[in-house]
């Protein structure tokens, strides 16, 4: 992996020890995060402090508008390669994305990149002067859910699956940063895996790797995850009762 990283990096010159210092976005994470996800994240953080890191709130004003332009010039982009490709076997989806992306206007596209730069500065001042390796949060606000299903519940909301899940994550693609995913544990009740995201600046990969290690040394051993038919029959299980409950 840090070959990978050393081949793809187009700085090799920076320092890569790390501080161990962390910036969590704190409120974002209140405001976005259903319970068990919040519960999940802050007993990670608290096997963090007792290795000696440090751990420091920052939210960044421009994170959610970053994120929404991220997701605008993905549309963007991947609606003219799709534009180039004979599409007559794809699926309605990737059509639908094609179609919706060649919708978006220049003054929308421009808007979208000037709101993901502003972002990645911010992110990258406020790492500069906290002295910190990367930003920390949960990889998604909520446990995986089933393939079909539309919205999730959020802390008695109900809230459609995407954009929301990808609050952290594209964060990452709108900054053009280096960013990773690590386990922190499974959720108790979905039996899907939870995971702890990490993002520093761009270009600094040797130092995410560095502090990356650390973190996962700092982790407790997860448990082995249930053989995959109990866990698929559990879900289908709870995914019924849940349909059940709702039916009056």
């Amino acid at each position: 992996v840090t070959v990978a990283y050393e081949t793809l990096s187009p700085d090799t010159s920076c320092d890569p020890r790390p501080t161990q210092r962390l910036l969590v976005p704190r409120c974002l994470i209140e405001q976005v995060c259903d319970e068990e996800t919040a519960s999940l994240f802050a007993r990670a953080l608290q096997h963090l402090r007792s290795n000696h890191f440090a751990l420091i709130d920052c939210d960044i004003s421009s994170w959610r508008d970053g994120e929404a332009a991220a997701g605008i010039i993905s549309l963007f982009e991947a609606a003219r390669s799709l534009r180039r490709m004979d599409c007559a076997l794809a699926s309605d989806g990737i059509r639908d994305r094609r179609d919706a992306g060649l919708r978006v206007s220049e003054r929308a596209i421009d808007k979208a990149r000037r709101s993901a730069a502003i972002f990645c500065r911010e992110m990258t001042n406020a790492l500069d002067v906290a002295n910190a390796d990367a930003f920390i949060s949960p990889t998604w606000p909520f446990a995986a859910p089933l393939i079909d299903e539309q919205s999730v519940s959020i802390r008695g909301e109900k809230i459609p699956v995407d954009p929301h899940r990808n609050c952290f994550v594209r964060a990452a693609n709108a900054a053009g940063a280096t960013a990773l995913t690590l386990p922190m544990g499974l959720y108790p009740g979905a039996h899907v895996p939870a995971g702890i995201h990490l993002m520093a600046a761009r270009a600094r990969d040797h130092r995410l790797l560095a502090v990356a290690a650390r973190v996962e040394h700092a982790m407790p051993r997860l448990p082995l995850p249930p053989p995959l038919r109990e866990t698929a029959l559990s879900a289908q299980a709870s995914a019924t009762h849940r349909r059940s409950s709702a039916t009056p």
